[in-house]
Protein backbone atom coordinates (compact mmCIF):
# COMPACT_ATOMS: atom_id res chain seq x y z
CA UNK A 1 0.00 0.00 0.00
CA UNK A 2 1.10 3.53 -0.77
CA UNK A 3 0.13 6.52 1.36
CA UNK A 4 -1.34 9.41 -0.64
CA UNK A 5 -1.50 12.82 1.02
CA UNK A 6 -4.80 14.62 0.47
CA UNK A 7 -5.85 18.24 0.81
CA UNK A 8 -2.42 19.63 1.67
CA UNK A 9 -1.65 17.04 4.33
CA UNK A 10 -4.86 17.27 6.36
CA UNK A 11 -5.84 13.72 5.44
CA UNK A 12 -4.22 10.71 3.82
CA UNK A 13 -5.36 7.47 2.25
CA UNK A 14 -3.56 4.15 1.74
CA UNK A 15 -3.99 2.79 -1.79
CA UNK A 16 -2.45 -0.01 -3.86
CA UNK A 17 0.61 1.05 -5.88
CA UNK A 18 -1.39 0.49 -9.10
CA UNK A 19 -3.67 3.41 -8.22
CA UNK A 20 -3.52 6.45 -10.46
CA UNK A 21 -4.26 10.02 -9.38
CA UNK A 22 -6.96 11.00 -11.89
CA UNK A 23 -6.05 14.70 -11.50
CA UNK A 24 -2.91 13.88 -13.51
CA UNK A 25 -5.18 12.85 -16.43
CA UNK A 26 -7.98 15.41 -16.29
CA UNK A 27 -9.17 18.39 -14.29
CA UNK A 28 -10.76 17.56 -10.92
CA UNK A 29 -12.57 20.11 -8.69
CA UNK A 30 -10.48 21.41 -5.77
CA UNK A 31 -12.79 19.81 -3.21
CA UNK A 32 -12.30 16.31 -4.72
CA UNK A 33 -9.55 13.70 -4.79
CA UNK A 34 -10.06 10.89 -7.33
CA UNK A 35 -8.01 7.72 -7.73
CA UNK A 36 -8.50 4.82 -10.14
CA UNK A 37 -6.93 1.37 -10.17
CA UNK A 38 -5.02 0.91 -13.41
CA UNK A 39 -6.15 -2.73 -13.91
CA UNK A 40 -9.59 -3.15 -12.33
CA UNK A 41 -11.33 0.13 -13.25
CA UNK A 42 -12.23 0.52 -9.57
CA UNK A 43 -12.20 4.11 -8.39
CA UNK A 44 -12.52 6.12 -5.22
CA UNK A 45 -13.73 9.71 -4.99
CA UNK A 46 -13.22 11.74 -1.81
CA UNK A 47 -15.12 15.04 -1.55
CA UNK A 48 -15.14 17.70 1.14
CA UNK A 49 -18.40 19.65 1.23
CA UNK A 50 -19.92 22.34 3.40
CA UNK A 51 -21.76 20.77 6.34
CA UNK A 52 -25.29 19.72 5.42
CA UNK A 53 -27.44 21.50 8.04
CA UNK A 54 -30.00 18.68 8.36
CA UNK A 55 -29.79 16.03 11.09
CA UNK A 56 -27.84 12.84 10.32
CA UNK A 57 -30.56 10.64 8.81
CA UNK A 58 -31.90 13.42 6.59
CA UNK A 59 -28.35 14.37 5.55
CA UNK A 60 -27.77 10.74 4.51
CA UNK A 61 -30.88 10.83 2.33
CA UNK A 62 -29.79 14.11 0.71
CA UNK A 63 -26.28 12.85 -0.03
CA UNK A 64 -27.45 9.54 -1.46
CA UNK A 65 -30.21 10.85 -3.68
CA UNK A 66 -28.57 13.15 -6.24
CA UNK A 67 -30.57 13.69 -9.43
CA UNK A 68 -27.83 12.47 -11.75
CA UNK A 69 -27.78 8.89 -10.42
CA UNK A 70 -29.94 6.36 -12.21
CA UNK A 71 -33.38 5.71 -10.73
CA UNK A 72 -32.58 2.04 -9.99
CA UNK A 73 -29.66 2.97 -7.79
CA UNK A 74 -31.55 5.82 -6.18
CA UNK A 75 -34.41 3.55 -5.12
CA UNK A 76 -32.03 0.96 -3.72
CA UNK A 77 -30.06 3.50 -1.70
CA UNK A 78 -33.16 5.24 -0.38
CA UNK A 79 -34.49 1.85 0.64
CA UNK A 80 -31.28 1.21 2.55
CA UNK A 81 -31.67 4.48 4.45
CA UNK A 82 -35.37 4.20 5.18
CA UNK A 83 -34.83 2.26 8.42
CA UNK A 84 -32.35 3.24 11.10
CA UNK A 85 -31.16 -0.38 11.39
CA UNK A 86 -30.03 -0.28 7.75
CA UNK A 87 -27.60 2.58 8.35
CA UNK A 88 -24.15 1.46 9.47
CA UNK A 89 -22.78 3.96 11.97
CA UNK A 90 -19.12 4.18 12.93
CA UNK A 91 -16.75 6.58 14.65
CA UNK A 92 -13.67 7.75 12.76
CA UNK A 93 -10.91 8.08 15.40
CA UNK A 94 -13.07 10.39 17.53
CA UNK A 95 -12.83 13.22 14.97
CA UNK A 96 -16.23 12.56 13.46
CA UNK A 97 -19.59 13.15 15.09
CA UNK A 98 -20.91 10.26 13.02
CA UNK A 99 -20.33 8.37 9.80
CA UNK A 100 -22.60 6.35 7.55
CA UNK A 101 -21.96 3.77 4.84
CA UNK A 102 -24.37 2.51 2.21
CA UNK A 103 -24.11 0.04 -0.64
CA UNK A 104 -25.96 0.07 -3.93
CA UNK A 105 -25.79 -1.67 -7.27
CA UNK A 106 -26.16 -0.07 -10.67
CA UNK A 107 -26.45 -1.64 -14.12
CA UNK A 108 -24.71 0.54 -16.68
CA UNK A 109 -23.70 0.37 -20.33
CA UNK A 110 -20.14 1.37 -21.07
CA UNK A 111 -19.30 3.55 -24.03
CA UNK A 112 -21.44 2.41 -27.01
CA UNK A 113 -22.18 -1.08 -25.68
CA UNK A 114 -25.75 -2.36 -25.43
CA UNK A 115 -25.05 -4.89 -22.68
CA UNK A 116 -25.34 -3.83 -19.05
CA UNK A 117 -22.50 -4.20 -16.56
CA UNK A 118 -22.93 -4.49 -12.80
CA UNK A 119 -21.36 -1.71 -10.76
CA UNK A 120 -21.24 -2.01 -6.98
CA UNK A 121 -21.27 1.42 -5.40
CA UNK A 122 -20.19 2.06 -1.82
CA UNK A 123 -20.82 5.52 -0.41
CA UNK A 124 -19.77 6.96 2.92
CA UNK A 125 -20.72 10.18 4.67
CA UNK A 126 -18.40 11.38 7.44
CA UNK A 127 -19.84 14.27 9.46
CA UNK A 128 -17.38 16.84 10.85
CA UNK A 129 -19.50 19.64 12.35
CA UNK A 130 -16.53 21.04 14.30
CA UNK A 131 -15.05 21.94 10.88
CA UNK A 132 -18.41 22.82 9.29
CA UNK A 133 -17.74 20.02 6.76
CA UNK A 134 -18.95 16.68 5.51
CA UNK A 135 -16.70 14.22 3.71
CA UNK A 136 -18.28 12.00 1.08
CA UNK A 137 -16.39 8.91 -0.07
CA UNK A 138 -17.61 7.01 -3.14
CA UNK A 139 -16.06 3.68 -4.14
CA UNK A 140 -17.01 2.34 -7.60
CA UNK A 141 -16.43 -1.39 -8.02
CA UNK A 142 -17.21 -2.82 -11.49
CA UNK A 143 -18.18 -6.50 -11.29
CA UNK A 144 -16.73 -7.89 -14.49
CA UNK A 145 -15.31 -11.40 -14.70
CA UNK A 146 -11.84 -10.19 -15.66
CA UNK A 147 -11.59 -8.20 -12.40
CA UNK A 148 -12.58 -10.91 -9.94
CA UNK A 149 -8.98 -11.76 -9.01
CA UNK A 150 -7.96 -8.17 -8.22
CA UNK A 151 -9.36 -5.57 -5.89
CA UNK A 152 -8.69 -2.12 -4.55
CA UNK A 153 -8.60 -1.74 -0.81
CA UNK A 154 -8.12 1.54 1.00
CA UNK A 155 -7.78 2.95 4.48
CA UNK A 156 -8.17 6.53 5.71
CA UNK A 157 -5.80 8.16 8.16
CA UNK A 158 -6.90 11.38 9.91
Amino acid sequence: MVQKILYGGNMSVLLPPESVDVSELRQIPDNQEVFAHSFTEQSIIIEILELIPEEDEEAVRLVYSPGDISQNLLIYLLGRTSKKSDIITMQIKQKSKSAFCLHGQQYVSKFNETSKHTLNLWMGLIRLPQYQSDIIVTFNDPQEERYVQQSLSFEFVF
